[in-house]
């Protein structure tokens, strides 16, 4: 009897995307050896470095141990050209756990997602560097400058295939397939949520105290980034202050730039977040709920982790049944 062949595909979602990991553990407790992985954005870092032999336990230790300096050094703003955030730390740190292994030598077959942010063509990272798949993937637009490879401008692959069910679907006969986008501006059905301004509440406008990403609306951001600088020199102020000024939210529920680049992200990918059936193929779709959690909140992986693993167990008699085990 032909040995079944269990494919993997792990969607974009940011932190979200923890709950990756808590899949990968429930699916090693089964003992169901992956025939390939395909994966767009987080998904496409926790399942490269899966692939490139990291077990779903050493994965959980490397996240729980990031600390708040570390996070804030991926997200410090440096303002290059085409985004916010320049990729350097992220690339050295996925670096030091990876070197420069390439996809076609990897233990578990790999596939990732990334944009042509000038065609808006799909880019399918099949072969190469590892590195360079997973930063093209995860580089956020509008927040990452994009990632430029062979000629290319690369940026988030969630803005055109979030969750590549497709590609899982042709690394194997079962395809399991997490998707943990939140659905933003539609019902689970699909409708789309309609507010009529006439019906809301007025809400009194309380002014604050201008954030230090305000400043890039009102013109004065060379001068803030002076000041930012001669603050760190002077030791007035430190790493984690700057990141909990970018990321936080205020009281009032102002979205920061951030939430806004991040919600885009979410909302464009809504029509393609739903994995269709496709004759012949056998899929499972698994779906943790991530509640009201901040998509950007690295911090706290392992109730997402959890999630993620609460997620595959509630459907263990079905995965069971499909890989054969």
């Amino acid at each position: 009897m032909k040995e079944k062949q269990i494919a993997l595909t792990l969607g974009s979602g940011a932190a979200l995307g923890y709950a990756h990991i808590g899949v990968l553990k429930f699916l090693e407790e089964l003992n169901i050896k992956l025939s390939g992985i395909a994966g767009t954005s987080m998904g496409a870092l926790v399942g490269g470095l899966y692939a490139y032999g990291y077990s779903a336990g050493e994965l959980e230790k490397l996240v729980t141990r990031l600390n708040s300096l570390e996070i804030a050094k991926f997200f410090f703003p440096t303002f290059p050209r085409g985004g916010i955030i320049d990729s350097d730390n992220v690339k050295k740190f996925l670096a030091s756990l990876i070197g420069d292994a390439r996809i076609e030598d990897l233990s578990i077959p790999f596939r990732c997602v990334a944009t042509d942010i000038l065609t808006g063509n799909e880019v399918v990272f099949d072969s190469g560097p590892l590195l360079d798949g997973m930063i093209a993937s995860m580089s956020i637009q509008g927040m990452f400058k994009p990632y430029s490879c062979k000629g290319l401008y690369l940026c988030d692959g969630g803005l055109c295939n979030p969750v590549p069910w497709d590609l899982g679907n042709e690394l194997g006969d079962v395809n399991i397939i997490v998707n943990v986008l939140p659905l933003l501006g539609v019902t689970p059905g699909g409708k789309r949520k309609i507010e009529k301004i006439s019906a809301l509440a007025k809400e009194p406008i309380e002014k604050k105290e201008p954030g230090f990403l305000d400043v890039i609306k009102n013109g004065s951001i060379f001068d803030t980034l002076k000041d930012l600088m001669q603050d760190l020199k002077d030791k007035k102020t430190s790493l984690k202050q700057i990141h909990e000024d970018l990321w936080s939210k205020s009281e009032e529920r102002q979205p920061s730039l951030t939430d806004v680049l991040m919600n885009w992200t979410f909302m464009t990918a809504v029509e393609r977040r739903i994995p269709k059936r496709k004759k012949g193929r056998k899929q499972i779709i698994l779906t943790p709920d991530p509640g009201k959690r901040n998509p950007l909140d690295f911090k706290t992986p392992k109730p997402v982790i959890a999630q993620g693993y609460e997620a595959a167990k509630e459907q263990e008699d079905r995965i069971r049944k499909l890989a054969g085990v």
